[in-house]
């Protein structure tokens, strides 16, 4: 394994997700601009108030957080009270994805909207969404990944971690002195929460697809080289690797052994993360969006923790992390060069600046710090942090055609009687799905 190569460039790149307590800055080699207003598009200048009262217009803009709509609405407020002549039309959209995957191929996509290439594939953006070179963004994280063939389409929304998150006065209520690092930690752990009247040790947000593709996407992938899934390209049975059947056999023990809810399909991110606020779920597998979401609830900042994936005896005595990309704002090509432009790009702006600190995440703008202590006492532990990559044309292209939800194969796998058919099933699609493509 190269793992210390990777150790050393995701360190270099995701210490600047949060800088609590220090600035690390990404190698020079993956510095880019802060992007310029272009000279035949120079910004107007404020109102002495600071106010921009002559950019005007009408938007839409569409967002995928349901849990955060207050939030989105207190943002959309101050923007309007810089841009008090734009009017804001807001479109939370439950299953964002697939209900927005539809809408833009339909053409019917918002004036401001969140990219993302499990929506739509990298390759296609140009088709769909407008550059935003005339914005004036400021620098930031994973310009590259929302960037194709020099154009950025995206601007990242927020920066985060995919790890374990925890109710840490249950675990202190059930004895837990120590946050797992090994497996057998983990499942011990899990028991002592059962023990608790009440709680469920681990909720399996089973019927939601996005949240069990983080088995897959994050735990399998944190043990991997940054790009693991662009491996798939070479081979007809990816789904044979070893930890990713692994990993996914670990979820399924969690179950098997009673440590989530009783009905699987009753479990799903939207009503669990009122349970876990109430104080009836000792843990998740998430990331620190998860934070957010429980203020929001009520729930104590004292009381949210979060630790590295319990993976330890794997990985010479660390635990991962997965650092993830989140959406990006970007808008719609069809909005470019109209009335409304102006203050779409504004919107997109303003979004990419702001977001993050309203919704309590971690910002992808360059410099700024963010002060979420859990976050800080997992990153003392130094784990090994394996950085997400867009994944490679190849295979997007083989996976258009293959068609394959990671999300529903992880829901497949960890409730069938045989789970090496689940296996055997998916590498014959993904194999059918490659030979079509590479001939």
């Amino acid at each position: 394994m190269k793992k210390l190569l990777a150790l050393v460039l995701a360190l270099a790149m995701v210490f600047a997700l949060c800088a609590c307590g220090a600035k690390t800055e990404e190698p020079a080699a993956k510095e880019e601009p802060a992007a310029e207003t272009p000279a035949e598009a120079p910004a107007a200048e404020p109102a002495a108030d600071g106010t921009h009262p002559e950019v005007t217009g009408k938007i839409t803009v569409a967002q995928h957080r349901t849990d955060l709509e207050a939030e989105f609405d207190a943002l959309i407020a101050a923007f309007n009270e810089i841009y008090p002549n734009v009017e804001v039309t807001v479109e939370t959209v439950a299953d964002y994805a697939k209900t927005m995957a539809v809408r833009i191929a339909g053409g019917e996509t918002p004036d401001v909207v969140e990219v993302r290439d499990t929506m739509i594939p990298a390759a296609s953006w140009a088709d769909y969404f407008g550059s935003l070179e005339d914005c004036d963004l400021p620098e930031m994280l994973f310009t590259d990944y929302y960037t194709v063939d020099g154009v950025q389409y995206g601007a990242c929304m927020a920066a985060g971690y995919r790890c374990m998150v925890y109710n840490k006065a249950l675990y202190a209520e059930a004895g837990i002195e120590s946050v797992p690092t090994t497996w057998d930690e983990f499942m011990a752990a899990m028991e002592k929460l059962s023990k608790l009247d009440g709680v469920i040790p681990l909720t399996s947000q089973y019927n939601t697809g996005w949240t069990q593709r983080e088995w897959f996407d994050y735990y399998a992938a944190s043990q991997h080289e940054a790009g693991w899934k662009d491996s798939f390209v070479d081979t007809d049975t990816p789904f044979s690797d070893e930890i990713a059947i692994r990993c996914a056999d670990q979820y399924k023990q969690v179950i098997e052994a009673g440590y989530v809810e009783e009905d699987l399909m009753s479990s799903d991110w939207d009503l669990q993360s009122a349970d876990f606020a109430a104080g009836t779920i000792g843990t998740y597998m998430g990331g620190n969006y998860i934070y957010a979401t429980m203020l929001g609830l009520g729930m104590s900042a004292d009381d949210i923790g979060f630790y590295a994936f319990p993976d330890s005896e794997f990985n010479g005595g660390k635990c991962t992390l997965s650092a993830a990309v989140d959406w990006a704002w970007g808008m719609s090509k069809e909005v470019v060069g109209t009335e409304n432009y102006e203050a779409a790009c504004a919107l997109v702006k303003f979004l990419a600046e702001n977001y993050a600190n309203y919704t309590n995440q971690i910002t992808c703008v360059k410099g700024v710090e963010c002060s979420i202590p859990a976050i800080n006492e997992m990153l003392a532990t130094d784990p090994i942090i394996i950085t997400e990559s867009r994944v490679s044309e190849d295979f997007a292209a083989i996976n258009s055609v293959a068609a394959i939800n990671f999300g529903t194969y992880i829901q497949q796998y960890v409730i069938a009687d045989d789970s090496s058919k689940v296996v055997d099933e998916y590498n014959a699609t993904w194999a059918a799905a490659r030979a079509e493509v590479k001939g």
